[in-house]
């Protein structure tokens, strides 16, 4: 067996350590194990499922909700207690065709049911799509919609949750950058899209992070004054830049990243 993945998230009684273990080439084994303030393991780990072959995990109030991927593209979630045994029977979030890049937050706000927001690449299509699903607590998962309608494709770069708003971010597949990529990212309800904004990131990789109530975007971009025109900034060399956006997606800071030599 080989560990192909772990996960430490908070508990009350101090911590809860899951991983997957890989017996064959595809499907895996989840497992938890609790742990106390000083890291020491409490008890002997659970298995908490068999025979998948995606898994993610969040902190919730009563210990941790692991998300669970089958060859199928299945999604279920399945929640364990702070002893890491499991509570209850797994959730259904959808029956198939969700992507193997799935990722879902935990949405907690105040007056507002707690949930579980997921989003992944739909490539049943022929132009991929960005799809999303909400689960309330003790409720059957929403019907999944769309998010991106780039023509093209798109694919999911990363779903953040912050100040209880939900944040999807894709990249366009269709449009392709010279050294670069075509960010959109949209403040997702349960319902519906909300604000959407786009960007253009050069580079191999950036970063989306929750930030306040807001995101942040880590990554090589140009960055210019509003008075500047499209032509002048074109001209604009990309450069490692941390830009904030608030709940609106309006710009709040652009900060460019220097290393002292």
């Amino acid at each position: 067996r080989e560990i192909v993945w772990f996960e430490v998230v908070p508990s009350s009684r101090g911590a809860l350590c899951v991983w997957a273990e890989q017996s064959s080439k595809t499907e895996a084994t989840i497992l938890a194990l609790s742990l106390d303030d000083r890291g020491k393991p409490r008890g002997v780990p659970s298995q908490v499922v068999r025979n998948v072959v995606g898994w993610q995990a969040v902190a919730t109030a009563r210990g941790a909700a692991l998300a669970i991927r089958t060859a199928a593209g299945a999604l279920t979630i399945q929640e364990i207690d702070a002893d890491a045994q499991p509570l209850g029977a797994p959730t259904p979030v959808i029956a198939k065709g969700a992507g193997a890049d799935f990722d879902f937050v935990r949405v907690e706000s105040a007056g507002k049911k707690p949930s579980f927001a997921f989003a992944w690449t739909d490539h049943s299509q022929l132009d991929s799509t960005v799809v999303t699903t909400w689960v309330l607590d003790g409720s059957p998962a929403n019907v999944p919609f769309v998010v991106s309608e780039e023509v093209g494709g798109a694919a999911l770069a990363s779903i953040n949750v912050a100040g209880g708003a939900v944040y999807v971010t894709w990249e366009e597949i269709g449009r392709r950058l010279a050294g670069g990529r075509r960010l959109h990212i949209a403040n997702v309800g349960s319902s519906g899209v909300g604000i959407t904004t786009a960007l253009d990131v050069h580079g191999a990789t950036s970063e989306i992070a929750s930030d306040g109530s807001g995101v942040a975007l880590v990554g090589n971009v140009r960055s210019c004054a509003a008075n500047v025109s499209d032509e002048k900034c074109a001209a604009v060399a990309p450069a490692p830049t941390v830009m904030r956006f608030d709940s609106k997606l309006q710009i709040t800071s652009v900060s460019p990243i220097s290393v002292p030599e």
